[in-house]
């Protein structure tokens, strides 16, 4: 009887039992902070009622070959930095500071003072300039790579009819996408 009871017990428990996935399992903190980061891929699309295509844009393509090989790390106290790598371009910086945490149950990446870093991180990102904070979902991580999916509101003032001098206010929407890897 006792063999039969322990028996219907685990016939019901153990299915309940949840196997977590592996990437519930990694510590993004530490992952983060262990090495240099280096942008692989970085792409935006614009989202705005006056735009009716679904282009992405390939913000890399056309960026000066001495921003490629930069570098971000993820350092302790919550401060990161980007470091130029070893092909400097004129006028960039060795390193630029930025401040960082994770929040949404480590699913969101919060930036504060990285807008060369992200956001607009090239000339030709569309009419962003910049942006200082940002909160980047993160779509995937492990201990190589992460992918970073962000969107950043703006708006522009535009004259659709110049004849008639009148001008309008246009809200887009910028989704930047950018892959890191070690």
């Amino acid at each position: 009887m006792r063999l039969l009871l322990l028996a219907l017990v685990l016939f019901f428990a153990l299915p309940s039992c949840k196997k977590s996935s592996t990437e519930d399992t990694l510590n993004y903190e530490e992952i983060l902070r262990d090495g240099k980061w280096k942008m692989k891929a970085f792409t935006y699309k614009v989202v705005s009622p006056l735009i009716t295509s679904d282009s992405v844009v390939d913000v890399l393509k056309d960026r000066d070959s001495c921003y490629l090989d930069d570098y971000i790390t993820f350092n302790a106290n919550y401060k990161g930095t980007q470091y130029t790598g070893g092909r400097k371009c004129n006028g960039e910086l060795d390193e630029l500071p930025f401040d960082w945490y994770l929040k949404d149950n480590k699913k969101t990446l919060v930036i504060n003072n990285g807008q060369y870093t992200f956001g607009n991180w090239s000339k030709t990102a569309g009419p962003n300039k910049g942006t200082e904070y940002i909160e980047a979902k993160i779509t995937k991580m492990s201990e190589k790579t992460m992918t970073l999916t962000y969107e950043v509101n703006n708006w522009q003032n535009i004259n659709l009819f110049p004849a008639k001098d009148s001008s309008y206010f246009v809200d887009y929407s910028l989704i930047f996408t950018q892959i890191f890897e070690k």
